[in-house]
């Protein structure tokens, strides 16, 4: 950038799920530019851990970010109030359970040039975080519906 300050792309991610493995969880991703939302979106699975969906909801949004080109000219953090999940995108942790989101974690965040990750406390009054736990309760009672129908 001729002289500017790079912009900065935030991805913020939460993911909610039960204290047991194996219930239905869901998670939540909103890009965030100049203080407005750019993308967003949610899910949810019927049989899932709480990492799990920390985790999806960081991979979705990165990869989002990156299938839109919104990394090509500037700088992307990601923002989770998931220290496992930012340790892990940051290469600070090694993965030893969820190998398979961990890997595909790392093969987006390191597709992202200067990629950056800052922690956020969670329902602490965050804009986004706020919004991506809410994106997340909503894909989990969407597979809490279906794990009922059993679809």
């Amino acid at each position: 950038h001729c002289g500017g300050v790079r912009k900065v792309i935030s991805v913020y991610s939460d993911g909610a799920s039960g204290n047991r493995n194996g219930k239905p969880g869901g998670y939540g991703w909103v890009i965030v530019r100049d203080g407005r939302p750019v993308l967003a979106g949610y899910g949810g699975e019927t049989a899932t851990s709480n990492q799990r969906q920390e985790l999806t909801g960081a991979i979705m949004g990165l990869e989002a970010c990156v299938r839109n080109k919104l990394h090509t000219d500037e700088r992307v953090e990601l923002v989770s109030d998931s220290e496992y999940v930012l340790n892990l995108a940051n290469g600070r942790f090694n993965a030893h359970a969820n190998v398979d989101l961990v890997t595909r974690l790392l093969l987006v965040a390191r597709s992202i040039s200067g990629l950056k990750t800052r922690w956020v406390k969670g329902h602490s009054g965050d804009t986004w975080n706020e919004r991506c736990d809410s994106l997340a309760g909503k894909g989990k009672a969407e597979a809490v519906e279906r794990a009922k129908n059993g679809t």
